[in-house]
């Protein structure tokens, strides 16, 4: 192996690091915001409304739902109460939801960092 290729390796490694380091950093900053909803999840103010909506319809409705108060489609909400309805028991249904709300937040860490 060559310097050069040693060298993009070591600069690969700590790249990688580097974006984990950020992301968990992010995870601990989201966190840290609430830690309470994270230790025990619960439907709150228009979760309240997706969770209901999504439980009293089908599928494709639940994810074309529109909370008129809103005013916009959101589908990430949509998304985390038909999952949570549909895969998990009723009684982790907040939990789903909470935890899919939470690495929703942290989807665009990484391009924070970058390649």
């Amino acid at each position: 192996m060559t310097a050069d290729e040693q060298f993009g390796e070591s600069i690969t490694r700590h790249n990688v690091r580097l974006q984990l380091a950020v992301f968990l950093g992010c995870a601990v900053i989201v966190a840290s915001r609430m830690p309470e909803v994270l230790l025990a999840p619960r439907l709150w103010a228009e979760e309240r409304n997706y969770f209901s909506y999504v439980f009293l319809h089908n599928i494709i409705e639940g994810l074309a739902y529109i909370y008129w108060e809103s005013g916009y489609c959101n589908l990430i909400s949509n998304l985390s109460a038909v999952i949570s309805l549909r895969v998990l028991p009723l009684e982790l249904a907040p939990l789903g939801m909470t935890y899919l709300a939470f690495f929703a937040q942290l989807e665009s860490v990484p391009s924070l960092v970058g390649n």
